[in-house]
């Protein structure tokens, strides 16, 4: 299992928050997933992802809403 991060402008994307980015070390806003992926020398696939949500996404039940997030 790996985190991955992909980098984001503005806010409406879900679970986008100012985190460390991994790669530099400063904060960013990004969205951080965690990602299973299944490798050989014949090609690689993915098997499952996950969408971190942060406390100000979780703790923010309207714009979970808003963005389509299920309870």
């Amino acid at each position: 299992m790996e985190d991955t991060q992909a980098q984001k402008k503005g806010t409406k994307s879900v679970g986008v928050a100012f985190r460390q980015w991994v790669l530099t070390g400063d904060v960013r806003n990004c969205q951080t997933m965690a990602m299973l992926t299944y490798s050989t020398a014949a090609g690689h696939a993915f098997i499952d992802r996950r969408l971190y949500l942060p406390e100000e996404w979780t703790d923010d039940r309207d714009r979970c809403r808003e963005a389509g997030v299920p309870n």
